[in-house]
């Protein structure tokens, strides 16, 4: 986020003080958006403060409430690998593009997506497994 305060502060700056943007200080603000956007999803997945509906989960009695858990689990993995294929073959057919105003590969702005499937997997997988654990040891009430 400084990064992003920083690149936008020159940007600003060089428009209204120099009369001068940098070319790269737009398309570096866009690439630090779209990574950090990603980033913070995955942080969110992580943490489970995403986005969520459990008006009728939380109203159900332990064992189906661990059932409807671990299908609302099992469909964001699902949901995880078909972002993963997709980000994939995204970033594949990225890799030869430039990104004007920076020099570098244009797939750097497109690996931010199965990095964050990839990190999903992993933090979905963990809370599936702890979920399954806790409703066989009889923890959830």
């Amino acid at each position: 986020m400084a990064a992003l305060g920083a690149v936008v502060l020159t940007q600003v700056v060089g428009r209204y003080i120099f009369s001068y943007t940098p070319v790269w200080s737009e398309v570096l603000a866009g690439y630090l958006v779209v990574w950090i956007s990603f980033l913070g999803a995955a942080y969110l997945v992580r943490s489970g403060a995403h986005l969520s509906v459990s008006l009728v989960s939380t109203a159900l009695p332990g064992r189906m409430r661990l059932a409807v858990e671990v299908v609302a689990l099992a469909a964001w993995i699902l949901f995880s690998i078909v972002v993963l294929g997709a980000g994939v073959q995204q970033y594949e057919l990225t890799v030869p593009m430039m990104s004007l105003g920076l020099d570098i590969s244009a797939s750097w702005l497109y690996l931010a997506v199965p990095i964050f499937a990839v990190c999903s997997l992993f933090f979905l997988a963990e809370q599936l497994v702890a979920a399954v654990k806790e409703g066989l040891q009889g923890g959830r009430p």
